[in-house]
């Protein structure tokens, strides 16, 4: 493998085929990495290019090493045999997506367009490599290569291709396939680059992705050596080609005309930038005028040179572009001469920077300095009385104070929440399970000397309080997750819950009158507030029936429950709703039926309240339709 630089007359060995591996005697196809530092290669122990061809990687330093990102795995996909036409996108040349392209014989089967991923961890296919579906085109493939972006895949089909990079003799056409992250998809032929009297080879995309360019031969010709041989474009959407005036005479007289090897390069970036109508410029080594990678450093011995691109506009199309460079010396040379002027603006730009710095700091920094460390001591356990008071700041710092504010605020309530919660939940835990430890050292203390009836008696007292602390956790448990559900994404037909309800409680009327059709909450939510509203009223009710209305209270649901007893106390009526209060502890009531219907109306947006007399109770629940 020999290369040169452009510009340069000298042509150099880049690579040998003993530097390639021991056994290497011919070194192939190859292209390089997108960022210039590697060369990827077909290699061959056959002195006439003949197959089992590998892939091989070598660094174009000098050094000759392995890319340091290839993986033991990746090596050993590289180096499958009949494999060969490495190329390569930029747009998957990264941190866990570096990805060669090569075109793969598989047994009898015709070259197929193979991914390998140089970083994988495994050589199973599917995982480390795997051939590109093409759906829609059965034949063989030869010369496959990337888009610049990286998004689709041209290369040609024909029915008996000889190797990955021609296809013989044989027809020739030019397809297009999208990569889809590995997957492949639905092949099409590129209209106006598939002639049906020529064979087409060696596709590449423009750099801008909207042209394809091809080499072709007449029907029944090969590429190789052929004086017939020509190079055409033609949009990447399909359309007529456009045969190349660099085919004609005297430039390919009784020569082939060369074919397109890999890819179209990018436009240097200060040009491709000028292109797009805008002003370009970037720091190079200072080895000739055509572009190489940018430095990641310019060292004050190194040789450097800037160099800029500006657009030339004619009725607002960019018609032209002016490259120029200049050297560091240049700049060094021209940055004396004015010195003076450069002192002044100097000393300018500083004043400037130190005013606004102070008024940056005064505005911006302290604000935030003190508005972090508020929020450090809050993370620590301190008080939201720690949050300072409201910085007159820009308004983007105000909107971070004021969230702030109310994150403390909401920290503060989940605490007296939690601690009110422990403090309930280990009273109400308390009772039973120091009732069931009682009855249980009775039972071992006392077994001999108790009748059959006494020790059922306690057995019948365990199993009773055991089922009571099952529904309190039971409850505790419903409760907790009503309160830290996420928001619903389904919604619930309301005729069709209550038509279900109805079918269960037969002791309950209902009337559903134009409620909204369907509501935004979660099913066993609803299903929670209403059934605990209905066994209330059924419980209290003095054994009257129970009336339930359904209906639309402008954009919410409105859900009544009334019964027909001896209503509540006056006394009762303010702790209805606190966790565990309840009048029937002795008939298996937990105290947080009521507590559940209050959080379900919340988390959903509504709301529910009572009314109580000597004639019944009615709770109403209000819940918002969000639909």
């Amino acid at each position: 493998m020999r290369g040169f630089k452009i510009g340069e007359e000298t042509v150099r060995d880049v690579l040998k085929p003993a530097q390639a591996g021991a056994t290497v005697k011919c070194v192939g196809c190859h292209s390089s990495t997108p960022d210039g530092n590697y060369v990827a290669f077909s290699r061959t122990d056959d002195a006439g290019n003949g197959d089992p061809a590998q892939i091989g990687f070598r660094s174009v330093d000098g050094l000759l090493t392995e890319p340091p990102f290839l993986t033991a795995a990746g090596r050993t996909l590289l180096a499958r045999q009949q494999q060969e036409y490495p190329t390569f996108s930029a747009a998957h040349w990264g941190t866990g997506d570096h990805v060669a392209l090569v075109m793969s014989h598989l047994g009898t089967a015709p070259y197929e367009i193979s991914w390998i991923d140089l970083e994988a961890t495994a050589t199973t296919q599917g995982v480390g490599w795997d051939i590109l579906k093409r759906t829609g085109d059965a034949k063989g493939a030869a010369a496959a290569v990337f888009s610049h972006s990286g998004q689709n895949i041209v290369y040609v089909s024909g029915n008996n291709p000889s190797s990955g990079v021609t296809l013989g003799s044989g027809d020739g056409d030019i397809y297009t396939v999208p990569y889809n992250n590995r997957q492949g998809g639905q092949a099409a032929p590129v209209a106006g680059a598939s002639d049906p009297n020529k064979n087409e080879y060696y596709p590449a995309y423009s750099p801008d992705d909207k042209l394809i360019a091809f080499s072709s031969v007449p029907k029944g010709q090969t590429s190789y050596n052929n004086s017939q041989a020509e190079v055409s474009v033609v949009p990447a959407t399909g359309g007529t080609a456009t045969r190349l005036a660099a085919n004609d005479p005297p430039a390919c007289t009784g020569k082939s005309s060369p074919g397109v090897i890999n890819s179209w390069p990018k436009w240097a970036p200060e040009v491709a930038r000028a292109l797009s109508g805008r002003y370009g410029s970037v720091l190079r080594e200072r080895i000739s005028d055509e572009p190489l990678p940018p430095l990641s450093d310019v060292r004050s011995r190194g040789s450097v040179r800037l160099f800029t691109a500006l657009p030339i506009f004619s009725d607002g199309q960019v018609v032209a572009v002016v490259r120029a460079s200049r050297t560091s010396l240049d700049a060094r040379t021209s940055l004396w001469h004015n010195r003076r002027g450069l002192l002044v603006g100097l000393s300018a730009t500083l004043l400037a920077a130190f005013a606004v710095s102070f008024v940056f700091a005064a505005l911006i920094v302290r604000p935030l300095r003190a508005i972090t460390r508020a929020a450090q001591l809050i993370a620590q356990g301190g008080s939201a009385a720690a949050l300072p008071d409201r910085p007159w700041t820009p308004s983007e710092i105000q909107t971070l104070w004021a969230a702030l504010d109310v994150m403390t605020r909401k920290l503060r309530d989940r605490a007296d929440y939690i601690a009110e919660l422990a403090a309930n939940v280990s009273h109400e835990l308390k009772t039973p399970i120091t009732a069931i430890r009682g009855a249980a050292e009775l039972l071992r203390d006392q077994w001999e000397g108790m009748t059959s009836e006494q020790r059922q008696k306690f057995a019948d007292n365990i199993d009773a309080d055991a089922a009571r602390l099952q529904r309190l956790v039971m409850r505790l448990l419903q409760l907790a997750q009503i309160e830290n559900a996420p928001e619903p994404t389904e919604s619930v037909s309301v005729v069709e819950f209550f038509s279900a309800l109805q079918d269960r409680y037969a002791g309950a009327e209902f009337v559903i009158d134009n409620p909204p059709p369907r509501i935004l909450i979660s099913v066993d939510h609803l299903r929670s507030a209403v059934v605990n509203l209905l066994e209330n009223a059924l419980r209290h009710g003095a054994g009257k029936p129970v009336q339930v209305r359904v209906l639309r209270d402008r954009d919410r649901l409105r859900i009544e429950v009334q019964d027909q007893g001896a209503g509540i106390s006056v006394a009762n009526q303010s702790r209805l709703f606190q966790r565990f209060f309840t009048t029937s502890r002795d008939s298996g009531g937990t105290g947080l039926g009521l507590a559940i219907v209050r959080a379900v109306a919340e988390r959903s947006g509504g709301e529910v309240s009572f009314v109580t007399g000597p004639s019944g109770t009615t709770f109403t629940l209000l819940l918002a339709c969000r639909c």
